[in-house]
């Protein structure tokens, strides 16, 4: 089960949908996709162990490291080997990107995958992919949609959401309902928010009960 995106994507033109097409209908025979019951991945909890990799382009190191800086806040980023490798508009090569991509989902001491950035080149990775089976979450979109099939071919959950190189430009309101399949309470109490933005906001249900006790003026 693929959970609904939570960023704000540009409108593409039809060359990229048909771009984007293609590569779902690859991961779709590459999978021998069928509806299956969606298996549980691990659970995430502060200071978990995300593998970061670019299984597909390249990307602006300043820009990352920011994403990288926001999600450090909540958990324990582990960049694979090869993702800072650009070979033209790839983020290395496929050999590299695979090598990465396997690790992050094999190796038992990374709890979930979470895509630096999207673009073109994870399709290239589906014919070999496809074998590897673990009940680890990955995140990302884009191009990273072609992982999702994949994965729901395999009956494991993932998340379509922003990738790193987003995560520091996102709204307040979007990095809360990224982390909300996997709440974590702040230090300071029940609260969410944007770490970079050096605040938090009240979880949703207490600005609710802030908002009815304010309509229902003061008792007594």
């Amino acid at each position: 089960m693929l959970l609904p995106s939570v960023s704000r994507s540009q409108p593409q033109t039809h060359q990229k949908r048909r771009a984007t097409d293609s590569q779902v209908e690859r991961a779709r025979k590459c999978t021998n996709l069928v509806p299956v019951n969606a298996v549980a991945t691990r659970r995430l909890r502060p200071g978990s162990r995300i593998a970061v990799a670019a299984p597909s382009g390249p990307f602006d190191h300043v820009v990352f490291d920011r994403g990288l800086s926001v999600l450090a806040t909540r958990y324990t980023p582990v960049v694979m080997p090869h993702a800072h490798d650009a070979t033209r508009y790839l983020a290395g090569t496929s050999g590299d990107r695979l090598s990465d991509f396997t690790r992050a989902l094999t190796d038992d001491s990374l709890d979930a995958v979470w895509a630096a950035r999207g673009g073109f080149g994870a399709a290239h990775l589906l014919p070999e992919l496809r074998f590897v089976l673990a009940k680890k979450t990955i995140i990302g979109f884009s191009d990273i949609t072609a992982l999702h099939v994949m994965r729901q071919g395999q009956g494991v959950r993932s998340l379509h959401g922003p990738v790193v190189t987003q995560l520091a430009t996102q709204p307040v309101e979007v990095v809360e309902r990224l982390f909300a399949p996997f709440p974590l309470p702040s230090p300071g109490g029940d609260h969410v928010g944007h770490p970079a933005a050096g605040h938090v906001r009240p979880a949703r249900r207490d600005r609710g009960r802030a908002r009815r006790e304010h309509h229902a003026g003061p008792r007594g």
